[in-house]
């Protein structure tokens, strides 16, 4: 009975790891997922449309928006939806002595939490904003 313990005792650790493994790499595999969507909305869409000269967002943007996605697993496929945030900054750049005027824009992906993805995947110009969400439930994400 007390070897049958030990057995069961050692063989709980490496189930510990390879179940933290696993849920790891679902995590890592959602956010390349909603980092590769965000890029192509990045190349596809004129950051006009997203922001306007002043910094805030366009009309379009002023909201979260959705954007459908099909991911695939074990032969299936699945419609999720991956909710897009855009956050615009106005910085000024010194080019020759002259202030211009420059607009940063981030993006801010976010699954649901169903796909294993714990918070925001977050795409940025330029520096780390303070108003940058941590998780995918704070409001206005």
């Amino acid at each position: 009975m007390l070897a049958t313990l030990m057995v069961l005792i050692l063989g709980m650790g490496p189930l510990y790891v390879m179940t933290k493994a696993a849920v790891m790499q679902r995590e890592g595999t959602a956010q390349q997922l909603v980092s590769a969507q965000l890029r192509t909305l990045l190349q596809t869409t004129p950051k006009s449309q997203i922001c306007n000269a002043d910094g805030s967002r366009t009309a379009d943007w002023s909201a979260p928006s959705t954007i459908a996605l099909t991911t695939y697993g074990n032969a299936t496929s699945q419609q999720v939806d991956m909710t897009v945030s855009a956050l615009c900054y106005s910085v000024n750049t010194t080019v020759n002595g002259v202030s211009v005027p420059q607009v940063q824009l981030t993006l801010v992906g976010c699954l649901p939490t169903a796909l294993g993805m714990s918070g925001p995947v977050v795409l940025r110009e330029g520096a780390t904003q303070n108003d940058e969400p941590t998780s995918c439930t704070v409001a206005n994400v």
